[in-house]
């Protein structure tokens, strides 16, 4: 089974690890303070959730 992963706050460094991410395992979801932007994150590297929140 692959290893699950999410990534909260999709700037910078965040794309290289989606990139690594999704090599090994599966990117889950993914959590910024603009929605709009984790939005067009989740849909580049296959993420379901997307959150603006980072505590729940």
């Amino acid at each position: 089974m692959k290893p699950i992963f999410a990534i909260i706050g999709c700037l910078r460094i965040a794309k290289r690890h989606a990139e690594q991410i999704i090599k090994v395992g599966k990117l889950a979801a993914v959590c910024d303070t603009d929605m709009e932007r984790a939005m067009e994150f989740s849909k580049a590297y296959g993420a379901n959730m997307r959150n603006k929140k980072y505590q729940t």
